[in-house]
């Protein structure tokens, strides 16, 4: 027998969150890129109601840093007839709007580690037919693609 304890140090914790994000007014045609902290979260094509993983555990370190971001993404369009995510629902109850003509997100999940203050999120959308107020001027000139974008 040793005679000694067993003890565990903490070198810190990993940061959780469940929030609800409001980018405008809705619908819009595409998320094309999700920014945390100036680093690229997630790049891709979103152009309907869905659940997208973003798994960047290490954007910024990983664990012997500040970590990164990995949970699931709720987008929500902003159609006139969306019904909030069933992990917004999960998370508020059943008793809440649509947030119907608003693009909003829902993420849960982890955003930092060893950090405690949650760095700025940044999401490039596109929107060149859908939420217009009538008749899309020139469709056909709509979508102007800058250096960089996917």
């Amino acid at each position: 027998m040793s005679g000694g304890k067993s003890s565990s140090t903490v070198i810190g914790y990993r940061y959780m969150f469940g929030i609800h994000m409001g980018l405008g007014r809705g619908p819009v045609n595409e998320i094309v890129t999700i920014k945390v902290g100036d680093r690229i979260a997630w790049k891709g094509s979103v152009t309907s109601n869905q659940r997208v993983r973003i798994d960047n555990p290490d954007l910024f370190g990983g664990e012997k840093s500040e970590g990164g971001v990995d949970g699931q993404l709720d987008v929500m369009m902003g159609g006139p007839t969306q019904l909030a995510s069933s992990g917004l629902r999960g998370m508020l109850g059943n008793n809440i709007p649509g947030f119907r003509r608003m693009v909003t997100l829902f993420f849960d999940g982890m955003v930092s580690a060893m950090n405690p203050y949650p760095k700025p999120w940044k999401v490039r959308v596109r929107r060149t037919t859908a939420g217009w107020d009538g008749e899309v001027f020139r469709p056909d000139l709509a979508e102007i693609i800058m250096g960089g974008d996917p």
